[in-house]
């Protein structure tokens, strides 16, 4: 069964959010650029699949637009976390809510045989 988790947080600092959920998930994230979305991080081992990325799109950076947002009725989060686990839920979304300022903002399951 996989598991997909969406957090969200006011901090905006995403280079020590990047290592703290490094730390807690022992995964060592993968820094990335796109002209679209903007600067964020990749985590990937064999049970956890995210991404660490900006609520609001680059290409928006200088825009109050909606389209601009991931979440537009939440301009307040800064940063998203995104991701799929195939493990001990449970155990996971406590260790995320360890990290300072996360705030889970949806929970989904899925059964695949």
């Amino acid at each position: 069964m996989t598991t997909y988790y969406l957090y969200g947080t006011q901090r905006s600092d995403i280079e020590n959010l990047a290592a703290e959920f490094a730390d807690a998930l022992k995964i060592e994230p993968e820094a990335r650029e796109s002209s679209y979305i903007g600067f964020y991080y990749e985590f990937d081992s064999d049970h956890i699949r995210g991404s660490l990325k900006p609520n609001k799109y680059a290409d928006f950076a200088d825009e109050e637009d909606d389209d601009g947002y991931h979440l537009p009725d939440r301009k307040d989060i800064s940063l998203l976390f995104q991701v799929a686990i195939d493990m001990e839920a449970e155990e996971f979304d406590g260790t995320v809510r360890k990290v300072t300022g996360m705030e889970l903002l949806k929970k989904t399951s899925a059964n695949y045989d």
